[in-house]
């Protein structure tokens, strides 16, 4: 399926609008003459198994425990499933992390069971644009390449 085409105009060095009005920044969009094509999540969601798990739900929530200093929840392609959901952690300096300490918090924090995290990948650092913005497609090759 080819991305859908729409006509463009240029707003200054850094916006784009269409017909229907501003687009946003230009690094969402693949630049080609005058149209442009718009790549990516258009939602941030995991589709696991038919079900929409809102990442950014569980992002909140579990940036709210205090043994996580940064978080990425992200999707990685699963046979059975579609996708699996992994909690990509920075843990707080001095703190472990685990599997389990996730799901308690998720779980005081009343967030459905199906919204947990099946994988937990813990780093150091998340890699991230220079405004900092944190580079979830990175992760999500890295996931889909296989377990570390």
């Amino acid at each position: 399926m080819s991305p859908r085409r729409l006509p463009l105009r240029r707003v200054g060095p850094t916006r784009l609008v269409s017909a229907s009005g501003l687009l946003g920044p230009r690094r969402n969009a693949e630049h080609e003459e005058r149209h442009s094509g718009i790549t990516g999540r258009t939602k941030d969601i995991i589709i696991r198994g038919g079900e929409n798990i809102p990442v950014t739900e569980v992002e909140a929530a579990l940036y709210r425990c205090p043994k996580i200093r940064e978080v990425a929840v992200i999707g990685y392609p699963d046979n059975r499933l579609g996708e699996r959901s992994c909690a990509v952690v920075v843990p707080t300096e001095g703190e472990h992390v685990a599997l389990d300490d996730l799901t308690l918090h998720l779980q005081e924090e009343r967030m459905a069971k199906q919204y947990w995290p099946e994988r937990l990948e813990l780093r150091e650092s998340l890699p991230k644009t220079a405004s900092g913005k944190i580079q979830k497609f990175v992760l999500r090759r890295e996931m889909a390449a296989g377990p570390s």
